[in-house]
């Protein structure tokens, strides 16, 4: 054995140096997938004030999901970061760290030696299976759930061997409650109970027949205690959460026939890793390809122990530690997405430690002359190699568009990856590219509910409400309960000009999700649009009594009192909504109109500042700073930002406008003023302002003769 492989701080701090250096990469990642819904969508976040503890009494998800600890790490995540996702990767990436340290003392804590501890956490660190649960902001899940869990075995490893009673009921409270918020973290986390059974078995033995028997009891007692404790708290938290268990003849058809097909995907990512993909199609593989890869695993295992008796009790531990933790993600019990690769994260400890027992002890034959080095090559080689597929694998999570496209290669008929590739080109204003693939899909997906309703948003962002009238129809054909899409439809009818169909649809939309508040949003902002001031004013406050801390309620707010010239409370509720969200831009952007109109024109800049910081790519903030320095007499400053307005939009009509009166007050600036008027006049000959251009034209021809 070589000398520093011993030395423990090596064995624990290269792997997790190593494991953190191949998630560098991640680190520039944005959010992906439902990142959005989860983190960037969620008003709770957003909440500083919000009791942090209301989280473990009241359900956090749409999903009947009891997770409280993984929100409180969002929560965090948000007071340091805000809504950059940098803060979140780093946060993903150093809980990846420390549960690599843990995987190598769990190692070292099971009596093994230094070298097949630190190529455990080596491979653990750097195999590509686990971008999805590092990259993936919201499959921090399970690294968070497995690094309290390993935290959790290795106290009651190390309280065993602790003869001060004083130290052992220290590492046995530290066990106890890691236990807990393993399963605070995650409900699989009842696994632990059998893992540790697992470890007792192969390697604590000797502990239940000696004085330790009633100590070990109890500890097994405690933690059965507080998984039922866990599972009452759970039950009364989601109570009001209808249960999506489903005893249906299809659903346990596949409940039958699932978890053969799971475990052989999971061993083929786990042997090779390649071709990793969200969204695998596990009930069309080829039955010839779950065979062989049964029959890859069996004859290799089965070799190794026959041949290397010394390692046989590694090879059938890690097997077992694979199926157990596996087991309540397996299928047994119907899960939506019966395969998530994340779901392995915990699982893979139990192949890592084979593969280094194995490198590490299943060379006999070279020990005479290489003195294990054959061995510890192969390893080194494998984890370089990891490490390299992994960086890879993270460049595919880059944003929702790279990462539904490589799915979508993978995995063609995939429902998931098409409806959400879709998606993600909508959000970029790929309105054409999106619509294409929604449609590519509903010829194979012909009942799905989400296609249409996405078919739907993008004709609305085109501004086809009949195209987008239909699709939402057709989604209601297939679920008439659906409140959301009432909602959506609505604001098609009200695109469409049919005001009395879209308070309609409101009314629909409400009717089945009383506390729905974007449909009161939207319907007091039609009942503002058609004079109803009184229904406007109490659909918006019902709205502020249902989130008071919504920062889009109180710009709605702002926006309603601004109209009704009460600036002092606009003024009020815009800041409310910049308190409660900072990235508001829109409401920092209204602010800096009311100074402006005040002629408070360096307040206004400064609020119109912070608003560019946020939003630099909007053409309407630039504009309005070009109208802040034209007021202000700094002529060649405001044509420097409609300049910017029109790089980012070239049609932007008011841009045209202002640029080519602000020409008109610079000595040269005549041709540049006559070619932005033209301008106005060909993108809208009906411009409101479409008089005062023609006299301006007009004046210049006159200008231009005289000369």
């Amino acid at each position: 054995m070589i000398a520093w492989f011993k030395r423990r701080v090596v064995v624990i701090m290269v792997p997790v140096v190593l494991g953190c250096l191949v998630y560098l990469n991640s680190l520039s990642g944005c959010f992906v997938w439902d990142d959005s819904g989860l983190i960037v969508g969620t008003q709770e976040l957003r909440d500083h004030d919000a009791p942090v503890l209301s989280v473990f009494v009241k359900p956090n998800f749409a999903a009947p999901y009891y997770r409280p600890l993984l929100w409180v790490s969002f929560f965090w995540d948000h007071y340091l970061w805000g809504q950059n996702p940098m803060g979140y990767h780093l946060t993903n990436v150093v809980v990846h760290g420390i549960t690599i340290g843990l995987v190598s003392w769990l190692v070292v804590n099971l009596g093994l030696s230094g070298g097949v501890a630190f190529f455990t956490a080596g491979l653990f660190a750097t195999h590509p299976v686990q971008t999805e649960a590092i990259s993936w902001i919201a499959g921090r899940n399970d690294p968070l759930m497995v690094l309290f869990l390993l935290l959790s075995l290795n106290g009651l490893l190390v309280g065993r061997k602790t003869k001060r009673f004083t130290f052992k009921i220290i590492y046995y409270s530290i066990a106890v409650v890691a236990f807990l918020c393993a399963l605070l973290t995650k409900e699989i986390a009842i696994i632990g109970v059998p893992l540790l059974m697992l470890i007792d078995v192969f390697y604590q033995a000797k502990a239940w027949k000696g004085t330790q028997r009633k100590e070990l009891l109890a500890l097994y007692a405690s933690f059965i205690l507080m998984s039922c404790c866990f599972f009452a708290l759970r039950s009364f938290a989601l109570s009001s959460l209808p249960s999506q268990l489903s005893g249906n003849l299809e659903n346990l058809l596949k409940v039958l026939s699932t978890p053969l097909k799971v475990y052989a995907y999971f061993c083929k990512v786990l042997l090779f890793p390649v071709n990793l993909t969200v969204g695998p199609s596990l009930y069309n593989p080829a039955p010839s390809s779950i065979f062989l890869v049964f029959v890859f695993v069996f004859s290799s295992i089965t070799s190794a122990v026959v041949l290397v008796p010394k390692i046989r009790r590694e090879i059938l531990f890690g097997m077992l530690w694979i199926l157990v933790y596996l087991l309540p993600v397996s299928g047994l019990v119907w899960m939506s997405v019966p395969v998530l690769e994340h779901r392995l994260y915990g699982a893979s400890i139990g192949f890592c430690l084979i593969v280094a027992a194995v490198g590490c002890n299943g060379f006999p034959l070279y020990k005479a002359f290489a003195k294990d080095a054959v061995g510890y090559v192969v390893l080194t080689a494998l984890i370089l190699l990891y490490g390299s597929l992994t960086i890879d694998r993270n460049r595919i999570w880059k944003d929702d568009i790279t990462i539904w496209s490589d799915t979508l290669k993978k995995s063609p008929d995939s429902l998931t990856a098409l409806n959400n590739l879709a998606n993600a080109l909508i959000q970029k204003n790929q309105l054409d590219h999106g619509i294409a693939y929604l449609q590519t899909a509903l010829k194979v997906h012909t009942q799905a509910e989400k296609l249409y309703g996405n078919l739907g948003l993008a004709f609305y962002y085109k501004k086809d409400y009949r195209q987008a009238i239909n699709a939402y129809e057709k989604a209601l054909n297939i679920n008439p309960r659906s409140a959301e899409t009432y909602n959506y439809l609505a604001l098609a009818h009200k695109g469409n000009g049919n005001k009395e169909a879209a308070l309609t649809n409101f009314n629909k939309s409400l009717a089945l999700k009383p506390q729905f508040l974007p449909a009161y949003l939207n319907r007091a902002d039609l009942y503002r649009e058609c004079g109803d001031k009184i229904r406007a004013l109490a659909d918006y406050q019902h709205a502020l009594h249902l989130s008071p801390q919504s920062s889009a309620v109180h710009t709605a707010l702002g926006f309603f009192y601004e109209q009704e010239g009460a600036v002092d409370k606009a003024l009020s509720h815009y800041q409310q909504a910049v308190t409660f969200d900072p990235t508001n831009y829109q409401a920092l952007n209204n602010i800096s109109q009311l100074y402006s109109r005040q002629g408070a024109f360096d307040n206004a800049r400064t609020y119109l500042a912070k608003a560019l910081k946020i939003k630099p790519d909007a053409p309407e903030l630039h504009l309005n700073l070009g109208l802040i320095y034209f007021n202000t007499g700094k002529i060649d400053q405001a044509i420097e930002s409609y300049r910017k307005a029109l790089s980012i939009n070239p049609a932007y009509i008011d841009a045209h406008f202002n640029i080519a009166t602000a020409y008109l007050f610079t000595p040269h600036g005549a041709e540049n003023a006559r070619y932005h008027f033209n301008r106005v006049l060909e993108l809208n000959s009906d411009y409101p302002h479409s008089e005062a251009v023609k006299k301006a034209l007009a004046s210049l021809e006159t200008r231009g003769t005289m000369k």
